[in-house]
């Protein structure tokens, strides 16, 4: 069993100017406090439980209790797992969110914002293979959100109100020698509005991802990963009025090894989209192409 307490406080200010627009955010600060408790149970060996709750105190959002229970059953004859998970949570506002003034293009902050809120489940099983060397996986998930902070250009930060993300995960790993280790995922998802029915915003469908894991010599190591993350909704803005747009999906091939040229000194070089895509995460904004990072660790 694990008792504990938590106590944040964030503080910020900031002043910037674009064009005629002069952005001045005084010092603000939010405070939050929380505890818990959480319980890892075993019976007989084959069924497994983790429970907790925890209660936040923000001080500008006001209490928020939130709780999760994970039980998982294990199959001893044939190394399948049963698992499933079914909790809540909450996101409180930014300070930005809550306290930055209005401009003269219009209101930003709102210190009536509600935090953000989800209740979320899964089920699952995992299956060993080949003593351990393989394992695969299958999970459904589904979540459901309640007052989501978006912007409006028009009202500043504000709830809207519900969505919901459901949807299927897959995922292979296999291991055929101690310093190798393959591994994949594929995950599909349906996220919207509830009100709308529309897609929410920057959440693509589909994501593939894979990596290769590998250590040699006895002091370097090589991890090549690939992910490819379909297309998705955005919007995109021409003098004050949005379009939603859909943004083209794209593959990323990144690459890092590292070698122990002493016991405490290891050197390391990262390679990041090596096939040099253009893409954005976000309509508008602009993302690194071939890039190139190296340097050194000392361990005392």
């Amino acid at each position: 069993m694990t008792l504990g307490g938590e106590y944040q406080q964030e503080q910020g200010e900031s002043e910037s100017i674009w064009g005629l627009s002069i952005s001045s955010f005084p010092q603000n600060k939010a405070q939050n406090t929380g505890v818990y408790i959480q319980d890892q149970m075993r019976f007989t060996g084959v069924f497994f439980l983790t429970a907790g709750i925890r209660h936040d105190s923000h001080s500008q959002s006001g209490p928020s209790t939130t709780y999760r229970i994970a039980p998982a059953f294990f199959v001893r004859q044939t190394n399948t797992k049963l698992k499933a998970t079914y909790g809540t949570g909450f996101k409180s506002p930014s300070l930005y969110q809550l306290y930055a003034p209005a401009n003269i293009w219009g209101p930003i902050g709102n210190k009536t914002l509600m935090p953000e809120e989800t209740t979320s489940w899964d089920l699952g099983i995992e299956q060993d293979l080949w003593d351990g060397k393989v394992r695969l996986d299958g999970t459904y998930f589904s979540s459901r959100f309640e007052n989501l902070i978006e912007y409006d250009y028009t009202q500043g930060y504000i709830n809207i109100a519900k969505a919901s993300s459901k949807g299927v995960e897959f995922g292979f790993r296999f291991a055929p020698a101690e310093n190798l280790i393959l591994s994949a995922s594929y995950s599909h998802i349906v996220a919207k509005d509830r009100n709308t029915e529309e897609a929410l915003l920057r959440r693509p469908k589909d994501k593939f991802t894979a990596s290769l894991n590998l250590g040699f010599l006895a002091k370097g190591r090589l991890v090549l990963s690939l992910i490819h993350l379909g297309a998705r909704d955005d919007l995109e803005w021409i003098d004050w009025i949005s379009t939603r747009v859909q943004m083209d999906a794209f593959t990323l091939l990144n690459a890092a090894t590292s070698w122990n040229i002493l016991p405490h000194i290891q050197l390391y070089l990262r390679l990041e989209n090596i096939l040099n895509q253009q893409y954005e995460l976000i309509r508008g904004y602009g993302t690194p192409a071939f890039s190139a990072y190296g340097g050194f660790e000392i361990r005392l």
